[in-house]
Order: structure tokens, then C-alpha cells, then sequence
């Protein structure tokens, strides 16, 4: 009789005590789940979680990390491959990211308070693809794609956004929520110098003459 496989998860999320405590629960509460590895940055998870040995079953993203959303860390990675199920999790209501998660390819979204929900949300996702319909308490009214349907979206979506890097994605989505360009680079650790060079190639990417442009573009493409 063939052994049950194990459950291959990893977790992202810019607090490293939630990270440590999350990841000891998960393995504790399932002993077929192993924790391949856990990162505080979306630039981290989206190189690892392309390394041949270190592709999860399921990727934990935290919604608030410090270099990038985590919809965005979604976006990139279902973009390039619908192997990999992903699940976001917060401190903060389901409702402020549940839609821009969905359209950004993740399998459902639930609260990082209740770790005994994020155990079941692993099983019900290796079954069912989605927590869509789930009995788990989430937002009732959004409905999550699974991977493959994902992928296939989102590849062939013609999002000018998917021409910026990781790093320019963020500096936007900061600029464009108000952020202004010291703040920026404070955030990102990098020099306000650097912080304009993002700006004036993303500019460039998306065909924009002005960083107001940029802004209102961004905003429109989020509704």
C-alpha cells in the first residue's frame, strides 16, 4: 500500500514571528503537511517558488508585506504557472483584498487570526481547488477561480502592469496610494534617486507621459 503523500506548503508574510508560529501549528495540527520553506518578502517567494525542489502544493501570502502586495506576488506567480495553489491570509477584513486577490488568481482569502481555519482551508483546497462555496468563514460573495482557470487567464490577459518588475510595481502601487517620493524610498530602502528611476521606466513600460498619468491609470485598472 502506496504512503499518503505529503502536503508541500510555504508561507510568505513580513512578520517573522507569525511566520514561525504559523508554520509550527500547520505541521503540528497535520502531520502530512511540510513546511518547504517560509520568506517575509514577495520578491523571496516569487524565486523560490520557481526552484525545482522547493515548489509548494499550496503558497500562504500575506496581503500587507513590506516590498510588494501580496496580489501582486499572486498575480506574478499564477501568471507563469497554475501549479502552485495560493491562498491569502491577513490581519485586516476579508473585504479590503478578496476582489483584487480573485482577479489576481489566489484560491481564497481568510483571516490569520484563526490558524485552525488556515489547516482546514490547506485540505479544502487540495480537494476543491477554491474555497469558493467552502464552509470556512470567508467572504461570501466573491468567487475565486482555481489555478488552472487562473493561469489560463491571466496569461493571455493583455495587463500592461505585467511589463513592470516586481520592484517597480511596488514603488507605483506607493506612489499612487499617496506616498510621496522620500516615503517611498524609505519603505523600499532605496534612495530617492532611485525611487525617480523607477518611475520614469515604468512610465516608459506603460506608455505614460506623466507620473499623473501613471497614478490614474493605476486606479482605473483597480476597479
Amino acid at each position: 500500500m502506496s504512503r499518503p503523500q505529503r502536503i508541500r506548503i510555504a508561507i510568505v508574510d513580513n512578520d517573522a514571528l507569525s511566520l514561525k508560529f504559523l508554520s509550527m501549528f500547520l505541521q503540528q495540527t497535520n502531520p502530512m503537511i511540510q513546511v518547504l520553506w517560509t520568506c517575509t518578502t514577495g520578491e523571496k517567494a516569487i524565486q523560490q517558488v520557481f526552484e525545482p525542489d522547493a515548489q509548494p502544493d499550496i503558497l500562504l501570502v500575506d496581503m500587507s508585506l513590506g516590498d510588494m502586495s501580496g496580489a501582486s506576488v499572486c498575480r506574478e506567480i499564477r501568471r507563469r504557472t497554475d501549479r502552485v495553489r495560493i491562498l491569502g491570509i491577513t490581519s485586516f477584513t476579508l473585504d479590503r483584498y478578496a476582489q483584487r486577490f480573485a482577479d489576481a488568481g489566489g484560491q481564497g482569502i481568510l483571516g490569520k487570526e484563526n490558524m485552525r481555519d488556515i489547516a482546514l482551508a490547506i485540505g479544502t483546497v487540495l480537494k476543491k481547488e477554491t474555497l469558493s462555496d467552502s464552509s470556512i468563514d470567508m467572504t461570501p460573495t466573491i468567487t475565486f477561480d482555481d489555478a488552472k482557470t487562473a493561469h489560463q487567464r491571466l496569461r493571455t490577459a493583455q495587463d500592461p502592469f505585467q511589463l513592470l518588475s516586481p520592484t517597480e510595481q511596488r514603488v507605483l502601487e506607493l506612489y499612487a496610494n499617496g506616498d510621496n517620493m522620500a516615503e517611498v524610498a524609505k519603505k523600499l530602502s532605496i534612495s530617492e534617486g532611485t525611487v525617480k528611476t523607477h518611475i520614469t521606466r515604468l512610465e516608459k513600460k506603460l506608455g505614460l507621459s506623466s507620473r499623473q498619468q501613471v497614478i490614474v491609470h493605476w486606479w482605473t485598472s483597480k476597479r
